[in-house]
């Protein structure tokens, strides 16, 4: 993702929401949540997927490229502790 800005990242450039940083934002989450299921760490209720989850797949104006690389990494960091 070197060389992206916050609004290259942002862009969608197909009838979808998804844009290359939100595709990024959605595997963090993911890593966070299947290391938390394999290491059986207490994770929040569990949900049914609804329109509200639109904004998981792109990211608003107050996050960055930046925030969701550091997400990712967080999430692949926990797999060692």
């Amino acid at each position: 993702m070197s060389g992206l800005t916050d609004d290259q990242a942002r862009k969608a450039p197909t009838a979808s929401e998804l844009s290359i940083g939100g595709l990024i934002k959605h595997a963090a989450r993911c890593e966070a949540g299947w290391t938390d299921l394999i290491l059986q760490r207490q994770r929040g209720p569990r949900r049914t997927a609804d329109a509200s989850d639109s904004a998981e797949f792109r990211l608003t104006p107050e996050e960055t490229l930046a925030d969701a690389l550091d997400q990712y990494e967080a999430a692949a960091r926990a797999q060692t502790r």
